[in-house]
C-alpha cells in the first residue's frame, strides 16, 4: 500500500511585507529561540512570520518591532560548577528569594528598556563578589592568560607602562571594556551578573532602596548642565557609608558601614558596575550599569553620570567601540552560579 508523502514544516520570516525578490529567513518549525539581531541586524518594523506545510502556506502572523524600542541582545550562559556549592574566597552567598524589579533612571534621550519592569521573579541562590574586581585580581588574570584585547584603545590606561600602579593594588580595576570584563570572568570561572541579579543581591527581597536602611530621607539637588545632562547632588546619606562624590577613587572595603545585609560592599558611589545586559535599538547599542561612582561630572559628560545612585537606578553606557567605553569610573564585579 502506498504511503503518503512525508510532511515538511518550515517557518519563513520576512522583514517587511513578503517580497519574493528577496530571500526570507527560513527556519525549521520547532521550538527554538531566534536572535533576530544576528539574522536581521538593526532592522525595525514589521515581521511577517509564515508557517509552510510541504511548501504550502498553513498559517501567518505579523509582529511589529517598534522603532526605537530597546531589545535585549545578550544571553546569560549559566554554567554552575560542583565546587561552587559553598562560598568561594571573596564571594558571598546570595540566598534564593522573591524579587520585584523596579527601575529608575535619569535623562532619556535614548529610551531605556521596559521589559521586566514591575515584574516579579523567583530568584535562585548564587554567589557574588563581595567587592568590585581589583587591579591586583585583574593583574593575576593578565599574568595567567597574557590576555590582550582586539581593540587596545584606553585599555588600563591608568597603569604605567603596563604595570599596576604602586599603592593601587586594591583599587577597583577601571578602563576596561565589556569584553575585557567577560574575559576575566570566564578565566575566574564566573560571569557578569544580569541587571536583575545585581539589583536583587543589592536590594535583597526587602527591596531596600539603599544598601543600608536610611534613618534620614534622601533628597536630590538638581542642576541642569546641558540639554542632555542633568546632574543630581545627593543629600541625606551618611558620609561614612559611601563616597558621596569627592572625585577620588579608593581601595575597596573603605566603607564597611555601607555593606548591605548580605555583606556586599562598595555597591554605590565606588565605580559604575557593568552588568551582562546588552540592548540595541535601530541606531544604538548600550550596556546597563549600576551603582554610581566616585566622580560627579560638572560638564557635558552625558553618557556616564556620577555620585552614589539608588539601587534601582540604571545607567546606559553607549557601545561605540571598546576604547570609547573604557573610562576611569567604570568597573565590574562577578557572580557564580550554584545550580
Amino acid at each position: 500500500m502506498a504511503q503518503p508523502p512525508s510532511t515538511r514544516r518550515t517557518l519563513r520570516v520576512w522583514a517587511g511585507a513578503p517580497d519574493y525578490q528577496k530571500k526570507p529567513l527560513e527556519l525549521p518549525a520547532v521550538s527554538q529561540d531566534v536572535w533576530l539581531h544576528k539574522q536581521l541586524g538593526g532592522y525595525e518594523g514589521r515581521l511577517v512570520i509564515q508557517l509552510l506545510d510541504s511548501g504550502q502556506l498553513a498559517d501567518e502572523s505579523i509582529v511589529e518591532l517598534k522603532p526605537g524600542e530597546p531589545r535585549r541582545i545578550s544571553q546569560t550562559a549559566r554554567n554552575p560548577s560542583p565546587a561552587a556549592a559553598a562560598p568561594s574566597p571573596g564571594m558571598v552567598l546570595i540566598p534564593a528569594g522573591p524579587f520585584r524589579f523596579k527601575e529608575t533612571h535619569g535623562d532619556e534621550f535614548i529610551p531605556y528598556p521596559r521589559q521586566d519592569v514591575d515584574s516579579s521573579f523567583s530568584m535562585p541562590s548564587f554567589l557574588m563578589d563581595r567587592f568590585p574586581v581589583t587591579n591586583a585580581e585583574f593583574g593575576r588574570f593578565l599574568d595567567a592568560t597574557h590576555y590582550r584585547p582586539s581593540d587596545t584603545a584606553n585599555f588600563l590606561r591608568h597603569w604605567k607602562k603596563g604595570r599596576l600602579p604602586a599603592g593601587q593594588e586594591n583599587f577597583p580595576v577601571v578602563n576596561v571594556s565589556y569584553e575585557d570584563a567577560q574575559a576575566y570572568a570566564k578565566w575566574a570561572g564566573k560571569r557578569l551578573p544580569t541587571e536583575i541579579e545585581w539589583q536583587y543581591a543589592a536590594q535583597t527581597s526587602a527591596l531596600n532602596p539603599w544598601p543600608r536602611r536610611q534613618t534620614t530621607p534622601v533628597s536630590w539637588k538638581e542642576e541642569v548642565v546641558t540639554e542632555s545632562l542633568t546632574v543630581k547632588e545627593i543629600r541625606g546619606i551618611d558620609a561614612a557609608r559611601c563616597n558621596l562624590g569627592n572625585d577620588t577613587l579608593y581601595a575597596v572595603g573603605k566603607y564597611p558601614a555601607g555593606a548591605n545585609p548580605y555583606g556586599l560592599q562598595d555597591l554605590v558611589g565606588c565605580v559604575w558596575q557593568l552588568t551582562g545586559d546588552l540592548y540595541m535599538t535601530g541606531n544604538y547599542r548600550y550596556i546597563i550599569m549600576k551603582g554610581g561612582s566616585y566622580f560627579r561630572p560638572s560638564g557635558s559628560w552625558w553618557y556616564v553620570q556620577g555620585g552614589p545612585r539608588e539601587l534601582t537606578y540604571r545607567q546606559f553606557l553607549l557601545r561605540v567601540s571598546q576604547g570609547f567605553e573604557r573610562n576611569a569610573t567604570v568597573g565590574f564585579r562577578c557572580v557564580r552560579d550554584i545550580k
